[in-house]
């Protein structure tokens, strides 16, 4: 009886097709592995989150146009929230990654219009 509960075998996933083992999430992978498995959506409103943190604190003068930025944000606010919402039940480590940078993406908006205001405002 030992020594069929050790010869049972758990199934790995295939990277071929992408399929996962019965238990859901892909939790043995690293995060990048499970980064490049997001949806094109979220991995495009998480590059629009981190390309707005880097202008915002590298690039100061593109940081005043707002024709830049904000487009920029209205696109990965889009994307986060539609992300956050609709992959809650189907894949809920994404929809936590969306949802974590959802507020992020806020809590830099929010920088940026302090740091504008006390460059303005000295």
């Amino acid at each position: 009886m030992n020594n069929d509960l050790n010869n049972q075998s758990v199934p790995l996933p295939k990277a071929e097709t992408g399929e996962l083992p019965p238990g859901g999430e892909d939790s043995d992978l690293n995060l990048l592995a499970r980064f490049l498995r997001f949806e094109a959506v979220t991995r495009y409103g998480i590059y629009g989150m981190l390309t707005i943190a880097v202008i915002i604190f590298l690039v100061e003068p593109v940081n005043y146009r707002w024709w830049l930025i904000w487009p920029l944000a209205l696109i990965s606010f889009r994307n986060l929230q539609r992300q956050r919402i609709s992959l809650s039940k189907e894949k809920p480590f994404e929809a936590r990654v969306a949802n974590i940078g959802f507020l992020l993406l806020i809590i830099l908006m929010i920088v940026r219009d302090i740091l504008i205001t006390v460059q303005v405002n000295p």
